[in-house]
């Protein structure tokens, strides 16, 4: 079950990209289920993106989205909202709660990972 759910989350997120954009819209302020890219007009930058094998474990899969920080710096000036688009169309959306300058970084990265668990193991989530 494991080599299925693993080799089946590698194959849809194959075609994820990651994006980071300066628009300052807060999802919060967005009409729920009706998410934007960069709603206020901001500029996307859409950023190399391959799988987070680092980041890679049993039951655990994704992408990371990697760019210089100078890159970032000219293109945006700052990062407001980042995400991952599938098909070109928004999958998933974030938005950072202050302005983050790159300016003296050296690279920005975005990872989106996706956890499975599987039926019968050992609890992991807990209400408090």
């Amino acid at each position: 079950m494991k080599a299925f759910w693993e080799s089946t989350q590698e194959q849809i997120l194959d075609g994820y990209e990651a994006y980071i954009s300066n628009d300052p819209t807060r999802v919060e302020d967005e009409p729920k289920g009706e998410y934007g890219v960069a709603p206020a007009g901001g500029e996307i930058l859409i950023i190399p993106t391959s799988s987070a094998t680092d980041m890679s474990a049993d039951w655990r899969r994704g992408v990371m989205g990697a760019e210089e920080a100078s890159t970032v710096h000219n293109t945006l000036g700052e990062v407001r909202r980042f995400g991952v688009l599938h098909d070109k169309k928004l999958a998933v959306v974030g938005n950072l709660a202050a302005p983050l300058i790159v300016e003296g970084l050296q690279e920005v990265q975005v990872v989106l990972l996706i956890e499975g668990r599987n039926y019968g193991a050992p609890r992991q989530d807990f209400e408090s």
